[in-house]
């Protein structure tokens, strides 16, 4: 035990002195505050409430659903310095989330996730900033009425009726099916690439992987350095730092899925038989000479297209199958209505949805019945703030 303890004198060294360093400046932070902090279960010395996350493999939204059985609508856990407000209330979340936007809009710090692998450059993980208005601003003068996104009705239409012939063909692999459909249309939209029909397509197999990546990279409580930063200063190679070689690992395939449509796009302009899409028209209004920040803005917002809404889709129309055969009754209803307002031989367009109300009010239920994401994305306090005599404090 000697030997092997004089062996990695150093390393242990620069471990021990990581983690004693980010403990201390923890404890060190200034905590004033003009009011209690909400509620929540009492913290253990050093860890906190460390053991009052989720544990690996638990759904968190039922987690964090009992807090507010326990403490009320809007509750907290505090560790190493930081606190997590939870919000388990409609209006307490429009209160602050709609109507003190401006402090509670930016996004928290994922070391692995963000800064690791580098997925804080999609839209979704950005914080509130000049480039993320940057971002929606370019997003918006595209895609950002109903006008400019009416253009892909027609592309929309055609990929749906692929889509069943595909099911008919193999109604087995339905999930499939569904993912194909899914990435064919924000593909198209994005990048206007056309995905192989008949199979797999290797673009879309790449983004579904840096997008099962990043389910497991931002799975808070999954990976010791989003607790203690310090620890992504280690060596990838020192022990207990195998987290490094993962992220770099996924980094590339992230950057591979991002890099390769951008540049298949700009080819295919330059050679003058591009198809038009989200991409093509931010380059053009470039002039196809876009500068150092507006190749990076265009490239990171095509991708957040697709990598912000492949897997959510994939989940809503999934859902609606498991709706539809859990409920036969509202499944007859909707196709009554259908066969009534279009007719039993003709597939209904983007033109009927008007005069379908049951079909609307069906595709509400089931996003309501079981939302994508029943967490949200986390939002970042970013001023001190009370609400209702209970503080919310800012972030450090």
């Amino acid at each position: 035990m000697v030997a092997v303890t004089m062996s990695l004198p150093t390393l242990g060294s620069v471990f021990l002195g990581l983690v004693l360093l980010y403990l201390a400046q923890s404890m060190l932070l200034p905590k004033k505050a003009s009011a209690p902090l909400p509620p929540g279960p009492k913290p253990k010395p050093i860890i906190g409430n460390l053991r009052d996350l989720p544990r690996p493999g638990q759904q968190e939204w039922v987690h964090w659903l009992q807090f507010k059985e326990l403490y009320g609508p809007i509750s907290s856990v505090s560790m190493f310095g930081q606190t997590i407000v939870v919000l388990n209330d409609h209006q307490v979340a429009f209160d602050l989330m709609e109507k003190r936007s401006a402090t509670y809009s930016s996004r928290p710090r994922m070391v692995f996730a963000g800064e690791i692998v580098g997925w804080a450059d999609v839209l979704g993980l950005q914080g509130y900033s000049d480039r993320f208005r940057l971002y929606r601003k370019v997003l918006h003068r595209v895609l950002g009425t109903k006008a400019l996104m009416s253009r892909f009705n027609p592309l929309q239409d055609i990929e749906v009726r692929r889509f069943l012939l595909r099911v008919l063909q193999k109604p087995d692999d339905l999930i499939q099916h569904i993912r194909t459909e899914v990435g064919a249309v924000i593909l198209k939209i994005a990048y206007g690439y056309n995905i192989e029909p008949n199979g797999r397509d290797p673009l879309v197999d790449l983004a579904n992987e840096a997008m099962e990546n990043f389910s497991v990279a931002g799975n808070p409580g999954t990976w010791l350095v989003d607790t203690i930063p310090l620890l992504r200063h280690l060596p990838a190679w020192f022990p207990g730092a195998g987290f490094k070689q993962t992220g770099y690992a996924w980094r590339k395939k992230l950057l591979t899925t991002i890099e390769k449509p951008y540049q298949l796009v700009k080819q295919q302009m330059r050679q003058g038989s591009y198809s038009p899409s989200y991409l093509a028209s931010v380059l053009e209004q470039s002039e196809g000479k876009p500068t150092a920040e507006e190749e990076f803005v265009n490239k990171w917002t095509a991708a957040s297209l697709y990598l912000g809404g492949a897997d959510t889709t994939v989940s809503s129309l999934s859902c609606f199958f498991l709706a539809m055969a859990l409920y036969p009754d509202v499944q007859r209803k909707a196709q009554e209505e259908i066969d009534r307002v279009i007719g039993p031989n003709k597939l209904p367009t983007f033109d009927d949805r008007e005069k379908l109300p049951y079909i609307e009010a069906v595709v509400k239920e089931t996003l309501r019945w079981h939302p994508v994401g029943p967490m949200g994305i986390p939002h970042l306090v970013t001023e001190d703030d009370v609400y209702e005599a209970i503080s919310s404090p800012r972030a450090h």
